[in-house]
């Protein structure tokens, strides 16, 4: 589920076509359910009105587009998700540094970790080093510098991305609405359309010493009548392990200010792949039961013995999915 607390190093990579690059930091990724806009996680790069920013757009361009790619988010913003990009096994993030195309975010602002912030620091002090890109000019700097004067701008209207055409679910309805960075889908024929959270790695301390790994998304699948929207929620669990995880205990249970509630059981289905099991466990979930996860101060769920601790930022993108079901 998007704006779960994320480990970089457990999450299940999103793979993709990167079809557009917005700005100096933000590409669109074409996966199979639409389109998601990726901002490039840990890095700064010079303001829109900075000269230098269209170059660097440029040369992320060169980088990137058409590429395929796998992402592995860790954050979401009200139209992005935040998170690490790989093409060719290249860190994009960690390329655009070495090439002077940005900063690098000090870790008091972004909560990198110690391991991650001194790979990434190696990048951008050999830049600095030898001058490239914006260590070339002394009159740039960074948000978080002393020296640093925010221009005077207009505030840019919030963008929606379109579901890009992929057969079935490739009509636009006009019914929707500004959705933001939800992913959708629809067919005017049948009237049945989606709208969701992509599929993002959860973090578990645990993880990497027990080999799993553990994705979730959330989705509304509905259809579209002349009275209004109907539909249903539906979590999904991805499970990669070196053993069955959740063939005993599987009952998704959800926390709301103190407060325990059972969410529901799965359809499960399991298969083994050399020597990796993959479970994947779908719930039908009551609209109810989101209504208490966005509403709550303290919140979380566990699917069997396997707690997921939700961040903040994620209710307000659970407000926006309860808006679309209306």
């Amino acid at each position: 589920m998007l704006g779960f607390s994320i480990s970089a190093l457990a999450q299940v990579g999103v793979p993709g076509q990167v079809v557009d690059v917005l700005d100096a930091k933000t590409v669109v990724i074409a996966v199979a359910a639409g389109d998601v806009a990726v901002e490039l996680q840990y890095i700064e790069v010079p303001p829109v009105e900075a000269p230098m920013h269209n170059s660097i757009k440029k040369h992320l361009r060169d980088l990137v587009l058409g590429k395929r790619v796998e992402y592995y988010p860790n954050q979401i913003t009200y139209d992005r998700t935040v998170g690490r990009l790989v093409s060719d096994n290249i860190d994009i993030s960690q390329q655009m540094l070495r090439d002077g195309a940005g900063w690098h975010v000090p870790s008091s602002i972004s909560g990198q970790d110690r391991s991650g912030y001194a790979e990434y620091d190696t990048f951008e002090t050999a830049a600095k080093q030898e001058k490239r890109g914006v260590w070339a000019d002394a009159s740039l700097k960074p948000s978080w510098d002393e020296a640093y004067v925010a221009p005077e701008r207009a505030v840019a209207p919030k963008q929606t991305l379109a579901a890009i055409p992929h057969g079935y679910w490739s009509d636009p309805n006009p019914r929707l609405g500004n959705i933001g960075a939800l992913q959708h889908g629809y067919n005017a024929s049948s009237k049945h359309g989606y709208v969701g959270i992509p599929l993002m790695g959860v973090s578990d301390p645990n993880a990497l010493e027990k080999e799993y790994r553990t994705g979730v998304d959330l989705t509304y699948f509905y259809t579209e009548g002349v009275k209004g929207r109907t539909g249903y929620f539906a979590i999904t669990i991805i499970s990669m392990s070196a053993k069955l995880r959740f063939q005993q205990r599987n009952t998704l249970t959800g926390y709301a200010d103190g407060e325990r509630f059972v969410m529901g059981l799965p359809k499960r289905v399991a298969r083994k792949e050399g020597s990796t099991y993959y479970e994947t466990l779908t719930y039908r979930v009551a609209r109810s039961s989101i209504e208490r996860l966005a509403n709550a101060t303290y919140v979380g769920i566990e699917a069997g013995d396997y707690p997921m601790v939700m961040h903040p930022g994620l209710q307000m993108i659970l407000n926006n999915l309860l808006e679309v079901s209306r």
